[in-house]
């Protein structure tokens, strides 16, 4: 994991070395389960700018994906870093210049991180609930890109059902 850290220190020069070395560090926190508990700490001051970084659809993609990863890896101990993780997302829905497909990845993520918190979710339950009413009602638009109306369109009909 040292490796790692090291590699997103130099990052900042090249994001796609930030993308690989998150994807790889994603693996890791999926292969350790909760051994990865000791890295969080040393991974988010890397982990939250590329969760800002809506310039860069792809590093911030990847950074919600990542924090999937750890939270469905650490479970329950991942609470401790819930609000965090929370904030940051939904700072990340409510920034206009967030690419659409971005959005619809860090409303999966709510479900991850809800099922590894479990009951600890409660606190984030009715504002995760309202982001999720107001993402059934907007309009897909089929030119906006090949994968965000399909996505966009399930979400359509999770809610009318």
């Amino acid at each position: 994991m040292t490796i790692n850290i090291e590699l997103l220190k130099i990052a900042t020069k090249s994001p796609v070395i930030a993308e690989d070395t998150f994807m790889v560090v994603g693996a890791l926190a999926v292969a350790l389960d909760n051994n990865f508990a000791p890295y969080v700490t040393a991974l988010l001051p890397y982990l939250f700018p590329a969760l800002q970084a809506y310039q860069d659809t792809q590093l911030c993609s990847t950074a919600v994906g990542l924090i999937g990863d750890v939270s469905r890896a650490l479970g329950e101990g991942s609470a401790q870093y819930a609000e965090s993780f929370m904030t940051v997302l939904l700072e990340d829905l409510r920034n206009e210049m967030m690419n659409r497909s971005v959005k619809v990845s860090i409303l999966s993520c709510f479900g991850d991180i809800a099922l590894a918190i479990g009951p600890a979710f409660d606190l984030y339950f009715e504002t995760t609930m309202n982001v999720l009413v107001q993402a059934g009602q907007v309009e897909p638009n089929p030119v906006s890109g090949a994968s965000v109306f399909p996505k966009c369109m399930r979400i359509k009909r999770y809610f009318a059902a």
